[in-house]
């Protein structure tokens, strides 16, 4: 993504920083208009972010059922639907 042309200004100036990958992404999130990273129908595209979690649950008796390593997917954006 980093290669398109509408980041080649920016890059140039990128490269006489000698800022990394990493560095690049971030700031380029900062300083590029927002409504150029939405989607085709005009909305934000959703991002999910999967992790692990330790997640405690109760059997019929009362007691505890641990889980471990359930998944879990988190809405980044748009979480209305």
């Amino acid at each position: 993504m980093l290669s398109q042309t509408a980041f080649k200004r920016y890059m140039s100036v990128f490269d006489r920083f000698r800022f990394g990958l990493r560095v690049r992404s971030r700031l380029l999130t900062r300083i590029y208009p927002f409504k150029s990273f939405l989607g085709v129908n005009g909305k934000p595209v959703v991002e999910y972010e999967v992790r692990e979690v330790r997640r405690t649950e109760r059997d019929a008796y009362g007691g505890k059922l641990r889980k471990n390593g359930e998944t879990t997917v988190r809405r980044l954006a748009n979480e209305g639907f």
